[in-house]
């Protein structure tokens, strides 16, 4: 008995659950403010002349259903096979299986199934308990995170129950959890050049246009987990309409398969999109990143300007190792699409407004100018006609052409302008920060509108130097010269003849 309390001693002075190692790239979980119940699974009693805190003269203790716990323990297919507990009948049975077992070291699985099957059958209200020296008997504990989290709370997380030993020394608890992670990203465009951006925090485009996204979960602790759920909160704004596919990749292998998505337009206009999987252990470890992308169409209902139109996502998670039905949450991210209003005057040559003109948009893409997004390309007129709006455009190339002219005025000559914009590329809230356009045209960043008017001079064209007129009149006149000298050198030799 001295041998196995020496060895006991040595097992159950470490905490065999709770000192999980935190990944490096996921979050570190702030345990500080969390509360914690004891549940006494082994009694015993120290001697004072000890010095290893060997619990000797075990039985069970007042935190567990000792009987219900044996069986459970006896029938577990958690410890391998056999079952090292199979012969167990008392609580002594059970402290010295696991003194000699090499299943039972610090941070092992058998030590993990052993205080999940302690959690399913402990008892009691138990006794509150916290870091430091404590006041609980002696004893061998389960260590229960019991925190109450705040409504909407982000970044929760429990420990799984540990296993501590009481009476000498001190009370460690250890807390090592982490917590998942969730980021969302966008591409932008170059309609130019035909090339995309890496992934950003903003991107902006024309109405019209397919839009890339990107969602990329790194997992946080999911030791003690049986299960590990994770489910994805998508909300696209009213001027985003969902296109898909939504795929999923884990180390750039498609699993997709492991995954079911759901997709809900809500009262507010905003679409909701959900992807959601019941064990990611099936395929990734912790630490490890899963990578979602989708797409969707910047459409009709777009908000012009800064204010953007915001993509934004947050996790749904497995947060209690001890409780499958508990789930947590991260802080939302979001990405912001921008795009923006052009707005043309029409005037005389006295600065006045001017009906009856019409104008097409063209925009370079590649190295020719093409009809600005299909049927929308000509400008939407007042009722007077005399102003244009292009609802919904991105940076870029364009080409402004008039393509009806007022009666009794002389067409207006193309106008070639760029547009740039600049918006926070990495940033948890990006902005719009700047909105210019080439002479003539002119930007205004707090409306995200870009203006330009448009002149008319009245009167008629009239042929010029140089001019197809002026060929036709040359042409004439050498025509009626070279038939005057014809008739000349005729009526001579007719006279000779003569």
């Amino acid at each position: 008995m001295k041998n196995t309390k020496a060895i006991l001693a040595l097992l159950l002075i470490f905490t065999l659950v709770a000192s999980l190692t935190v990944t490096a790239n996921a979050a570190p979980a702030d345990l500080s403010g969390h509360q914690y119940t004891a549940y006494q699974i082994f009694a015993g009693s120290q001697e004072e002349a000890t010095t290893d805190g060997s619990l000797a003269r075990i039985d069970w203790g007042t935190g567990i259903s000792g009987d219900a716990f044996l069986a459970a323990l006896k029938s577990s297919t958690a410890f391998g096979s056999p079952n090292p507990f199979r012969t167990a009948r008392t609580a002594a049975d059970v402290a010295t299986i696991m003194s000699e077992s090499q299943l039972f070291v610090d941070n092992s699985a058998a030590s993990d199934a052993f205080s999940k099957l302690a959690y399913q059958y402990k008892v009691g209200d138990g006794q509150p308990c916290e870091n430091g020296v404590t006041t609980l008997p002696a004893g061998y504990y389960l260590v229960v995170d019991t925190t109450e989290f705040a409504d909407n709370a982000t970044n929760t997380v429990r420990n799984l129950a540990l296993l501590q030993l009481t009476g000498k020394g001190t009370f460690a608890i250890n807390n090592k959890a982490s917590v998942p992670t969730v980021e969302k990203k966008v591409k932008d465009n170059n309609d130019t050049a035909g090339t995309l951006s890496n992934w950003q925090d903003s991107a902006d485009y024309d109405i019209g246009d397919v839009v890339p996204f990107q969602v990329t979960v790194t997992l946080g602790e999911m030791r003690g987990y049986d299960t590990y759920a994770v489910k994805v909160w998508d909300t696209l704004c009213a001027g985003l309409t969902y296109q898909g596919p939504v795929t999923v990749t884990h180390n750039d292998i498609d699993v997709t398969d492991y995954f079911t998505s759901g997709i809900a337009t809500n009262q507010d206009g905003t679409t909701s999109l959900t992807v959601e999987c019941d064990n990611v252990k099936d395929f990734a470890a912790a630490g490890e990143t899963i990578v979602f992308t989708y797409s969707a169409v910047l459409n009709e209902n777009a908000v012009i300007g800064p204010a953007g139109n915001d993509n934004t996502v947050y996790l749904e998670y497995s947060n209690n190792p001890n409780d499958a039905s508990e789930k947590g949450k991260t802080p939302t991210d979001l990405v912001r699409v921008f795009t923006y209003l052009l707005h043309l005057n029409k005037v005389d040559q006295d600065a006045q407004p001017l009906a009856g003109a019409e104008f097409t948009l063209y925009k370079l893409v590649g190295n020719d100018y093409v009809a600005w997004n299909g049927n929308k390309s000509v400008g939407v007129a007042n009722a007077a006609g005399t102003e244009f709006d292009w609802t919904g455009l991105d940076d870029g190339q364009y080409k402004l052409v008039e393509t009806r002219t007022p009666d009794g005025y002389n067409t207006a000559a193309d106008i070639l302008f760029t547009v740039t914009a600049g918006h926070d590329v990495v940033s948890d809230n990006p902005q719009l920060t700047s909105l210019n356009g080439t002479a003539p045209v002119t930007g205004e960043l707090s409306t995200g509108t870009l203006s330009v008017d448009v002149e008319n001079e009245g009167g008629v064209v009239l042929p010029e130097t140089g001019s197809e007129g002026t060929h036709m009149i040359y042409m004439l006149g050498s025509a009626l010269l070279l038939g005057g000298l014809i008739l000349i050198v005729t009526r001579k030799r007719v006279g000779d003849a003569a």
